[in-house]
């Protein structure tokens, strides 16, 4: 499909000279996914100041998965959504979070090799 790079994406650099930002309008609705750590990249971790992260628990096991710390995805009824990356508006933005704790982790489809670009 077109929405996908045309040329291998290596760097960071070249993530983000690819990504498009778009600003988008309430209401939306989102699922994330959190851990508490990356169990395959050492140096990656939550801040713990964040009351919210603080919720979600510790999850065992989880050594060898290559997951991704955290991941949003959002839509709308109103035709607008995508992955979600920052706030353009901290100071007002407004959100309601519900957030369960999992019992298990199953990774489907692991890669074979892994890479550290766009996990900042």
């Amino acid at each position: 499909p077109r929405e996908f790079s045309a040329c291998p994406l290596n760097t960071n650099e070249d993530v983000n000279n690819w990504l498009k930002h778009f600003e988008v309008s309430a209401p939306l609705i989102f699922q994330t996914v959190m851990v508490s750590k990356d169990p395959v990249s050492t140096n990656r971790a939550i801040p713990t100041d964040n009351i919210i992260l603080q919720l979600i628990s510790v999850v065992p096991n989880l050594q060898g998965l290559d997951l991704r710390v955290e991941h949003t995805h959002g839509f709308s009824h109103h035709g607008e959504g995508g992955h979600y990356y920052i706030d353009t508006t901290p100071d007002t933005v407004e959100y309601l979070g519900y957030f369960m704790p999992a019992e298990f982790v199953y990774r489907i489809d692991r890669p074979t090799e892994t890479h550290n670009i766009g996990r900042d």
